[in-house]
């Protein structure tokens, strides 16, 4: 990853240098109190000398290390801030390298500036680059262009590179002679769900362009896995993986379902890959303290040592001959950016556990 961060702090360079105009169009602009600095964005007002935070006139109280980091986005508004470059300027040259500590302290910060923390709108996440601040009254000048500006590009190519392939492989086969109308009728339903996602992907997108907010809606946490199953198993050879569902009906989520679904399609796809000749995939769910935990667990060869540790880094892969290395970075992305997680954990085969919160989750009564 070294590489990459290098990349980063030389593509965000133009923009930080930017920023320090920036900066300076804020001093001369900001208030003082007793002397000091004091900079303004949306509710929240910083005071740089005294280490006073407030948001609507309510002071905001921040340990000196959150301060900091506030501060050092709040000085590079606008700009796009490499996470290795926060962490040295904050913490220190030795802790360049430390991405969970940097995770863990923006995610105390949002809860204590965000009126959602789940929908950031002062400290946003930039895909692998970094954290940005942004005053949210700038959202009105900006519309679509800061949604395109936001949306994770190698999410919709890898997303949209699954359900193409289907559809080709689909028309393939349907042109050579002598198919029975069993064969004809199951390629065709393959066809039909590739597009029916390709189309869900299209309309994502267009949400985006047009500045649209996310939908979000009460969905039952099974229906959505297995629909997610279905599509993944419908790219396969039938028959050959068998997909046991321990999901209880009636975990009702509030969530943007299509984003969360598709995370559910890569997982469970992944794990179909991983059994050529035939295997089992359980999935379970279960509510606890921390939130709704979904076990995805195969009885595949498990996950390769040399990738073990780097999994959920851009680029990193297990060896599939086409494969990008960004289906579970893009997966923990997506979850991290609505509060859940995803991670590993020991098994005979490979075992996923994704959490969504549990303040948006909550169990039907019967």
């Amino acid at each position: 990853m070294t590489n990459l961060y290098y990349y980063q702090a030389l593509s965000t360079q133009k923009t930080e240098l930017q920023s320090e105009s920036q900066l300076q169009q804020i001093q001369a602009a900001g208030g003082s109190h007793s002397g000091g600095m004091v900079l303004h964005a949306g509710d929240l007002k910083m005071d740089l000398d005294r280490c006073l935070v407030w948001k609507a006139h309510k002071e905001i109280h921040l340990t000196p290390k959150e301060f900091d980091l506030l501060s050092y986005l709040f000085k590079n508004q606008g700009a796009v801030v490499a996470h290795v470059k926060l962490l040295r300027a904050v913490w220190g040259p030795e802790y360049g390298n430390e991405l969970e500590y940097l995770r863990t302290y923006i995610c105390s910060l949002r809860k204590k500036i965000e009126d959602d923390p789940a929908k950031p709108r002062y400290i946003l996440t930039e895909g692998w680059r970094g954290y940005r601040f942004r005053s949210p009254s700038d959202l009105g000048t900006q519309g679509a262009a800061e949604g395109l500006a936001g949306l994770n590009w190698l999410s919709v190519v890898h997303d949209l590179r699954n359900p193409l392939a289907t559809i080709c492989a689909g028309a393939d086969v349907l042109t050579q002679p002598d198919l029975t109308s069993a064969n004809v009728k199951r390629l065709a339903g393959n066809i039909r769900l590739a597009a029916v996602r390709m189309q869900g992907l299209v309309s994502d997108l267009m949400s985006v362009v047009q500045g649209d907010p996310a939908v979000v809606g009460v969905c039952d946490l099974r229906e959505v896995i297995v629909t997610a199953s279905d599509s993944a198993l419908a790219t396969k050879k039938p028959g050959r993986v068998q997909v046991l569902f321990g999901v209880p009906e009636g975990i009702m989520l509030h969530l943007d379902r299509s984003p969360v679904e598709r995370v559910f399609f890569n997982v469970i796809e992944n794990a179909i890959e991983a059994m050529p000749h035939g295997g089992r995939i359980n999935i379970c769910a279960q509510k606890s303290v921390e939130g709704v935990l979904i076990a995805v667990e195969d009885t595949g060869p498990g996950i390769p040592d040399h990738v073990r540790d780097r999994l959920f880094e851009p680029f990193v892969t297990g060896g599939k001959p086409e494969g990008l290395g960004l289906g579970l970075a893009l997966a923990r992305q997506t979850l991290r950016s609505r509060g859940g997680d995803i991670w590993t954990e020991p098994a005979t085969g490979a075992r996923f556990v994704i959490r969504l919160p549990v303040e948006r989750a909550h169990r039907a009564i019967a």
